[in-house]
């Protein structure tokens, strides 16, 4: 009987489709030696989430003092995100942003990304009001990516010490540690910090670390000192 039972549950099973994941957020890198991760985390997402909208929390490289936010004309126009700077130039060269927008085709063809550089220039109550005004005038359904790299120039052994310090910062929302993280931690601890008050807006706040690797360990260089990768999702 036990085992008539087990062939009747085994085969009702084919049909129960894998329950939606509520991902709100998710914390990718934006170095292409981490590629590898990045495919296998768009292969997750794609199976459980189907955002029509996708917003990038991108670090500023190049510009760091200018303006917190930095969008492209388009984007500034349809959404009149308040005191943020308009530059697609900018936009089109920071690698924090288009080193994903191959993998968001790839995986998420049909959904309308919305880019923003992310500069160390902030004011926190500014920085709420901005991104509780995005989480107001976006669907419900919208992807936020923060789109940072982790340690920088540290050994294997340092730089995933320094992740297990940045990921229990990040799943507690300590801005105030966060935000004295130098790029031994975190390279943009204000995108990560905009893209925390949008889970909380979002009352997104369980966090799931999916990944914590190195530059090492994907070069499977032991020695290399290099960067440092944190990915997981907030659900």
């Amino acid at each position: 009987m036990k085992e008539i039972l087990a062939i009747v549950l085994s085969f009702f099973s084919l049909f129960i489709k894998e329950p939606q994941m509520n991902i709100k957020g998710v914390v990718l890198p934006h170095h292409d030696l981490a590629q590898e991760l990045l495919h296998a985390s768009f292969e997750r997402l794609q199976k459980v989430i189907d955002p029509s909208t996708i917003v990038i929390y991108g670090t500023n490289h190049y510009y760091p003092e200018s303006m917190t936010f930095t969008t492209t004309e388009e984007v500034e126009k349809e959404y009149k995100i308040p005191n943020v700077l308009t530059d697609n130039q900018k936009i089109a060269k920071e690698h924090s942003i288009q080193t994903l927008i191959p993998y968001l085709d790839k995986y998420f063809p049909k959904s309308k990304v919305i880019p923003i550089i992310v500069s160390s220039t902030y004011n926190f109550d500014d920085l709420e009001k901005r991104t509780n005004y995005l989480v107001s005038s976006l669907p419900k359904d919208t992807l936020f990516i923060a789109s940072v790299d982790f340690s920088h120039n540290k050994t294997l052994s340092e730089g995933l010490l320094k992740n297990n310090e940045s990921i229990k910062a990040i799943s507690n929302f300590d801005y105030k540690t966060i935000l004295d993280f130098k790029d031994d931690h975190i390279d943009s601890p204000v995108a990560i910090s905009s893209f925390l008050l949008t889970m909380e807006k979002l009352k997104t706040v369980t966090w799931e670390t999916w990944y914590s690797n190195h530059a090492s360990l994907l070069l499977n260089k032991p020695d290399l000192q290099g960067t440092s990768y944190v990915i997981g999702v907030f659900k």
